[in-house]
């Protein structure tokens, strides 16, 4: 019996970690302005990112003009340096891996550049008027 209760704890940690990201615990405000559109893959590694910082952690998600590359560095310990900037160190990181300036999305859990995914901008007709 103790091996089939281990089995079956086994089992649901499996399934909890393959999980998909596709959503976030609860989605953060977002402030007013003009949004940059993400792809949806990168909406993915946001949200994965806000369960990261879930547990209080520290952190900064940095996104590509275009919305194709994001990128984030967080705090793994569960106190940090001040002198940290995840801010600065998702935007190297972002501009790297992209080859072009990019922008802080969210320090924290605080949405600091309003976004949309390219399919929710497609839904709502607002592509056509941003890319004429």
């Amino acid at each position: 019996m103790p091996r089939f209760a281990l089995a079956l704890a086994v089992c649901a940690a499996l399934l909890s970690a393959c999980s998909s990201y596709s959503t976030p615990m609860s989605k953060p405000a977002q402030p007013n302005g003009k949004p940059v559109f993400i792809t949806l893959q990168v909406e993915s590694h946001l949200n994965k990112y806000y369960r990261t910082i879930g547990g209080g952690r520290s952190g900064a998600f940095a996104v590509s003009d275009k919305g194709t590359v994001g990128f984030y560095a967080y705090c793994q310990a569960i106190t940090c340096r001040d002198e940290v900037s995840f801010s600065r160190t998702a935007l190297q990181g972002c501009e790297a891996r992209a080859h072009s300036p990019c922008t802080i999305l969210a320090v924290g859990r605080s949405v600091r550049q309003s976004y949309m995914t390219y399919k929710e901008a497609e839904e709502k007709g607002l592509l056509a008027k941003a890319n004429p």
